[in-house]
């Protein structure tokens, strides 16, 4: 961030700048086929399941397949973000839809997809459920968004106010919309793309929550772009899509996940 303000177009506005500036978790992911653990954060895999617990299933009998878990613990601290703990996000493997349990009517409606949050985490296996066949799934043929596993490593950063999304603030958006030299520059410093946890969103079709203002407040939780063809990854929505999944403040802060917004879109 501070060589990117010190560029000589940005630094006599950094005031300006840092002003809408947020905070954020980067993700990198490696992909990780074997060897991963239980309790690890992931993208893909076998969930962390404590025995007893119930495997998240929708309404018509089968599994939800997990699509990532993080594991607070491992990573840096984030305001009003949990500390500790394992949250997970499932999504719906047998969507006939290809849609992979999205609800294009109410992407609030945890059928097919869910998230669930384990507040206190067991590294001892013997607290765990390990054999998974039971809520194995055959693939509907429009697959899933990923193919393998993928470690996860965390990076916290200040991150930029997109400039999609300087409207929200008169006096960058000034900045940006009077000097076009300034723009382009901030513009390829500014990108919301890539895996995270906070922070700015990025979008190929828009903004669910431009479209219903209720959804304003509403701050993203975590974020999985696409990402293939480079170190063996294969994480693909859609045509090179993006999925987001969001929450407003109070029920972050609450840990309450029972309401949390899921969306993707392709390109």
């Amino acid at each position: 961030m501070s060589e990117v303000l010190n560029h000589p177009l940005l630094a006599p506005h950094k005031e300006i700048i840092l002003a809408s500036a947020k905070p954020t978790v980067s993700i990198e992911l490696t992909r990780q086929d074997k060897g991963l653990t239980l309790w690890q954060s992931k993208v893909g895999g076998d969930p962390y399941l404590p025995k007893g617990a119930d495997h998240p299933h929708h309404p018509n009998g089968h599994a939800l397949t997990l699509l990532a878990q993080i594991n607070f613990a491992e990573v840096p601290k984030l305001p009003d973000f949990p500390e500790k703990g394992i949250l997970q996000f499932f999504i719906d493997g047998k969507d006939k839809d290809g849609i992979y349990g999205m609800n294009w009517d109410n992407l609030f409606e945890q059928t097919g997809f869910r998230v669930v949050y384990y507040a206190d985490v067991s590294e001892n296996i013997d607290d765990l459920v390990t054999d998974f066949a039971p809520y194995a799934v055959e693939i509907d043929k429009y697959g899933l968004p990923f193919k393998g596993q993928y470690a996860m490593a965390f990076i916290l950063q200040e991150q930029l106010m997109p400039s999609e999304e300087v409207g929200r603030d008169k006096q960058l958006e000034e900045l940006l919309y009077n000097d076009e030299e300034f723009y382009k520059v901030y513009r390829r410093h500014s990108e919301s793309i890539g895996h995270r946890i906070g922070g700015y969103p990025a979008f190929v079709q828009g903004d669910p929550r431009y479209v219903d203002k209720t959804l304003a407040d509403y701050i993203l939780l975590f974020q999985l772009d696409s990402d293939y063809h480079k170190d063996n990854k294969e994480i693909l929505w859609g045509d090179a899509g993006i999925g987001n999944f969001f929450i407003h403040p109070d029920d972050l802060k609450n840990l309450d996940f029972s309401k949390v917004l899921y969306n993707w879109a392709g390109c």
